[in-house]
């Protein structure tokens, strides 16, 4: 496990970056768009939870890319 800690503005830039590699012209591979679609799952679930109202709110959840094979 390896744990990095962002800022906001680098977490929208992992975010972004993570988005174009989803893309089939930019990944050359259907595994390396899993990837990038795997790390943007996980990136904008928790952006998504961020409530930008709350000046002083919780500290941004721990993001989780768990690197298994599903069992399913």
């Amino acid at each position: 496990m390896l744990r990095v800690s962002l800022t906001g503005p680098q977490l929208a830039q992992l975010a972004e970056r993570t988005l174009w590699g989803t893309l089939p012209m930019v990944a050359s591979t259907p595994g390396e768009r899993a990837v990038y679609q795997r790390a943007y799952d996980a990136v904008a679930a928790v952006i998504d939870g961020v409530d930008l109202s709350i000046t002083d709110g919780a500290a941004v959840p721990d993001i989780v890319i768990d690197a298994r094979i599903a069992s399913e």
